[in-house]
């Protein structure tokens, strides 16, 4: 039946959107203590049962996904102590929607009531109200935890039109995940990977989620987040970014996928499912299908999802903050008023040839010769693949150097480093070494550093006129520049800048 059905859903493919049947031999209900169900007797005796627990946190970007596989005769026995362990492990608990999914050759009806009786000690759980903003206090004296997650609704997947939209979904947040992690960097924040267990489907949640040591600013990194977000809303992301989300999912598929799936591998493919809570497709033409709707997606079809998706209004904050720290639910929703996201619309990057001269005049009327672009380039060159140590016999040469273009504005000696990409790598090298970046930032002898630079033409109100120029030269997002140089953050403009795809 199944081979039937694949031949009739490759012929009928192009014509109309083809259903995806559900999986066999699936029975769902619910317990009385509200926990949901999914039993699977399987066709071919194995006389082995795959049992899955599945806690879905509404706060939590994935479910905790917990398994037992062990013989028919063994799993009455093993039964409670796993559950047990579930109990131990699963993080609020109270917070949780609880499902089961089983595998095996068992008898149906016997095998519902012992689940019952099992689970019964989930009985007393109450689902609180989510909060928009939640803020924990920790015994760790030292680290801010930031977590900033858009809950993800999908409908149940009845064609092949909502298996493209979901892949869609994944790789969207696989971007989204990709950009976070490399701004947590950007603020000397830590990223925290999501522990998960074998895990198919997108996330409930897209989130973003970072551990920075404590500051004057505890709200820095979830302003940084915000304003990643607001980036990606207006500017969307390119091509090679959606390619290697790409790879990575179909890496994941790949390992996934089995011609003939046991109970171990339909029980993990049944929980990801309910988990995600799309329905319950049938394996085998979910899977071949998959891969046929991913080799289809292109860049504009991921797009069309950042408004949907990424809404403020159902966004939730969690920080975790020192005791000693005072930041509180109220803080962080003064953070949120200060970095507008929704009403952000997405236009994409304009090629060189139909970008508006009006706009960028003002930039082009900066000035560099050809033999400054050379000093700036040996300049950064120099400091950024020379051992620091080895730079003090360069110093005297740097210095002149630095005196001769000090005049240049900063948007073209960053726009000569942005444009090409050693100097882009040479200048994250700088970034990455204390001593370097420091004497970058401070300069040294008579050689004013960039900050100084910056200072003298801010105090000349000479960066405004220039943004918009700039960030189409450099692919940047012009509010997000803005935002760095009305407060005057010139290194977190330039670790912002070098992160870029340029």
């Amino acid at each position: 039946m199944k081979q039937i059905l694949k031949v009739l859903l490759c012929w009928t493919c192009c014509l109309s959107a083809v259903g995806i049947p559900f999986e066999e031999n699936l029975s769902i209900l619910s317990l009385d203590n509200g926990i949901e169900v999914w039993l699977k007797h399987y066709d071919q005796p194995s006389h082995a049962v795959s049992c899955r627990v599945i806690a879905r946190n509404p706060l939590e970007a994935v479910p905790q996904i917990f398994s037992l596989d062990c013989p028919l005769d063994a799993f009455e026995e093993e039964l409670p102590y796993f559950v047990e362990l579930c109990r131990e492990s699963i993080i609020n608990e109270a917070q949780c929607k609880l499902a089961v999914v089983a595998v095996g050759d068992f008898e149906e009806r016997s095998l519902r009531e012992f689940l019952g009786a099992a689970f019964e000690v989930f009985s007393q759980r109450t689902i609180p109200q989510v909060q928009m903003i939640t803020v924990n206090s920790s015994a760790d004296t030292d680290m801010i935890d930031v977590s900033l997650s858009y809950p993800t609704a999908f409908q149940e997947l009845k064609t092949d039109q909502d298996l493209k939209k979901l892949w869609m979904l994944y790789l969207l947040h696989s971007v989204v995940e990709e950009r976070f992690r490399k701004i947590v960097k950007s603020v000397d924040g830590q990223w925290i990977p999501f522990e998960q267990a074998k895990y198919l489907l997108p996330y409930s949640n897209a989130v973003a989620k970072g551990r920075q040591m404590r500051s004057d600013e505890p709200g820095s990194m979830l302003s940084a987040f915000l304003v990643a977000m607001q980036e990606i809303k207006s500017s969307g992301f390119n091509d090679q970014e959606l390619a290697d989300a790409k790879a990575k999912l179909q890496k994941n598929l790949i390992n996934f996928y089995h011609k003939k799936p046991n109970n171990n591998i339909l029980a993990d493919y049944l929980a990801s499912h309910c988990a995600f809570g799309a329905g319950h497709p049938d394996y085998s033409i979910f899977m071949t299908m998959s891969f046929k709707a991913i080799a289809e997606i292109e860049n504009t079809d991921v797009l069309s999802l950042i408004q949907g998706y990424f809404q403020d209004e159902t966004r939730h904050v969690e920080m975790t903050i020192p005791t000693s720290v005072h930041f509180t639910a109220a803080s962080v929703q003064q953070a949120l008023d200060q970095v507008k996201v929704d009403g952000v619309i997405f236009r994409p990057y304009q090629k060189e040839s139909e970008k508006d001269p009006a706009q960028s005049s003002t930039y082009s009327q900066l000035t560099m010769t050809d033999e400054e672009a050379k000093m700036i380039y040996k300049i950064i060159d120099t400091v950024g693949n020379t051992f620091w140590a080895k730079l003090i016999f360069k110093r005297g040469e740097l210095q002149d150097l630095g005196i001769k273009v000090q005049h240049v504005h900063p948007f073209k000696f960053l726009e000569t480093v942005l444009t090409d990409p050693h100097l882009k790598k040479s200048m994250e090298y700088i970034e990455e070494s204390t001593p370097k970046w420091g004497g970058f930032l401070d300069g040294s002898g008579n050689a004013p550093g960039f900050v100084a630079k910056c200072n003298r033409e801010a105090d000349r109100n000479n960066f405004a006129p220039h943004i918009v120029g700039f960030c189409q030269v450099v692919k940047a997002n012009p509010e997000q520049v803005r935002t760095f140089v009305e407060k005057r953050e010139w290194g977190n403009l330039v670790k912002f800048l070098i992160t870029l795809e340029n």
